[in-house]
C-alpha cells in the first residue's frame, strides 16, 4: 500500500470502475489513506480520513480533511470482516453525511462475498485468492518467474 508506483497504478485501475461525479472520498483509517490519496490526487476529488474513534487531542474530531456534504465513497485496503467499513458508515450516518452507491477496497476477501454489504457496489481489484499461490504456482500459471518489488 505504501509503494508509490503500486498505489498509483492501483488507483488508475480503480478509476475505470468507479463513478466519482459529485462525490468525496472517505479513507478508512489507516490503510485506506494511501489509496484514497492517490485517487484524490489523480482526479481532484475531495478526500477526508475517517477514524474509528475521536482523536484524543486537538479538536477531538472523528475526521480529518474537508467534508463537502457530497455522498462519500468509502475507501479501505481490505473488505474482510466489514468492521472498519461499517464503523465509518455508522459515523457518517450519525452526522447525516450520505454514502455513495459504491465503496472501494483494494482486496475483497472472496469473490462475491462482500459485493453489497453496505447496500452499495463494491469496487475492488483483487480477492485474497489472487495472492494465495506459491512461486511455483505463479510460474506455472503465468509461465514466468515473479518479479515483484523489482524496479524497471
Amino acid at each position: 500500500m505504501y509503494d508509490p508506483k503500486f498505489i498509483l497504478t492501483a488507483a488508475e485501475l480503480i478509476l475505470d470502475k468507479v463513478n466519482l461525479l459529485n462525490t468525496q472520498l472517505g479513507a478508512c483509517e489507516d490503510a485506506g489513506v494511501p489509496l484514497a490519496s492517490a485517487i484524490s490526487m489523480l482526479t481532484g476529488t475531495p478526500m477526508m480520513s475517517i477514524k474509528k474513534s475521536r482523536k484524543a487531542y486537538g479538536l477531538l474530531n472523528f475526521t480529518e480533511g474537508m467534508i463537502t456534504g457530497d455522498p462519500v465513497i468509502l475507501v479501505d485496503d481490505l473488505a474482510g470482516s466489514a468492521a472498519t467499513l461499517r464503523s465509518a458508515q455508522k459515523l457518517l450516518k450519525a452526522f447525516n453525511i450520505p454514502l455513495a452507491g459504491q465503496y472501494i477496497t483494494l482486496i475483497n476477501k472472496t469473490q462475491g462475498t462482500h459485493d453489497t454489504y453496505l447496500d452499495a457496489e463494491l469496487v475492488s481489484l483483487f480477492t485474497c485468492e489472487d495472492f494465495a499461490m506459491s512461486w511455483e504456482d505463479y510460474e506455472t500459471k503465468y509461465n514466468k518467474e515473479p518479479s515483484f518489488g523489482f524496479y524497471c
